[in-house]
C-alpha cells in the first residue's frame, strides 16, 4: 500500500492509476528524501511537508500512468505526461529540509537531525 498518496488523491479523469503507479511515486520520493540527506524512515515532516510530498506522489504516478497510456499512441496522454513530469520537477526542487518542517542538521533547532545533550 502507498505511503504518501492514494488513489483518492489523483483526479483525473483522463489518467488511470494503478497502486503500482502510487508504489512507484513512493519509491521515487524516497529516493530523493535520501539524496538531500533525510532518511524518511525517521523523519517526520509536517502537515505542509507531507502535502508537498502528497503533490509529488501524485504528479509522479500521474506522470507514469499517463505515459503507460501513452504506449498506445494516445497524444492526449503524451501532453498529459510531459505536464505532470513538469509539475512533479518543479515540486522536487523545493523539497528540502525546511519546506518539510524538519530543523537542519546541526542547527541546533530540536527536530530532525538535531540531539539534546545535557541534563534535565
Amino acid at each position: 500500500m502507498a505511503t504518501y498518496a492514494g488513489p483518492a488523491d489523483c483526479t483525473d479523469p483522463v489518467v488511470t492509476i494503478e497502486e503500482s503507479d502510487l508504489e512507484d511515486a513512493d519509491k521515487y520520493i524516497r529516493t530523493l528524501l535520501r539524496r538531500i540527506g533525510i532518511d524518511p524512515d525517521i523523519a517526520l515532516p509536517d502537515a505542509d511537508g507531507l502535502d508537498l510530498l502528497r503533490r509529488l506522489a501524485v504528479a509522479h504516478a500521474q506522470m507514469i500512468a499517463a505515459l503507460r497510456g501513452a504506449a498506445d499512441g494516445e497524444t492526449v496522454l503524451w501532453r498529459k505526461h510531459d505536464s505532470y513530469r513538469a509539475q512533479a520537477a518543479g515540486l522536487e526542487k523545493s523539497v528540502n529540509a525546511e519546506t518539510l518542517g524538519l530543523a537542519a542538521t546541526g542547527s541546533g533547532a530540536s527536530g530532525y537531525g538535531s540531539v539534546a545533550i545535557g541534563r534535565g
